[in-house]
C-alpha cells in the first residue's frame, strides 16, 4: 500500500495548463462524445487539463465569453467532481476578463450536458430549430 491509497481523488486532483504533447490524452478523454472538438489553436493560456495521478482526466477550453470544450473521461463523469471544477475554473478566467457572463454551446440531444450545465446555473439561450444546437448563458452576479 503506497501513501495515494490513503488520499482522496478531491485532494490528488490538479488543474494546469495545457500544453502540446497533451493532445493525444485530450482527444482519449473525447472519444465517446459525438462531436468532440479541441480549439483548433490550442491556445495554452485558455485550456487547462485536469490530472489526477498522471492521468488526464477532462480539460476545458474558452475564448472571450464563451467555453469552446469541456470533456470529462468517461470514468469521471458520474462522479461530479472534474466537469464542475473545470467549468468553475473557466468561468473564474471569463469572469477576470470583464465579461458578464459565460455561454456554451452543446448538442441539442445531449441531455446529460444540458443537465449539467442547468445544475450550474445556465439557463437555455436559444435553440435553433434547424440546427442540432442549443446556446446556454449564465449570467455572473455584479
Amino acid at each position: 500500500m503506497n501513501d495515494q491509497d490513503d488520499v482522496s481523488p478531491e485532494a490528488m486532483l490538479s488543474l494546469r495548463h495545457a500544453t502540446w504533447d497533451d493532445r493525444v490524452d485530450m482527444l482519449r478523454v473525447m472519444e465517446p462524445f459525438k462531436n468532440g472538438y479541441i480549439p483548433g489553436k490550442l491556445d495554452t493560456r485558455r485550456t487547462l487539463v485536469a490530472v489526477i495521478g498522471d492521468e488526464i482526466v477532462g480539460f476545458v477550453g474558452w475564448e472571450k465569453d464563451q467555453v469552446l470544450a469541456l470533456y470529462v473521461a468517461e470514468a469521471w463523469r458520474s462522479r461530479k467532481l472534474v466537469g464542475p471544477i473545470l467549468l468553475q475554473a473557466a468561468e473564474d478566467a471569463i469572469r477576470q476578463k470583464g465579461h458578464a457572463g459565460v455561454r456554451i454551446m452543446i448538442d441539442a440531444d445531449a441531455t446529460r450536458a444540458h443537465r449539467f450545465y442547468v445544475q450550474n446555473g445556465y439557463e437555455t439561450h436559444w435553440n435553433r430549430d434547424n440546427e442540432d444546437i442549443a446556446w446556454m448563458r449564465k449570467r455572473f452576479d455584479r
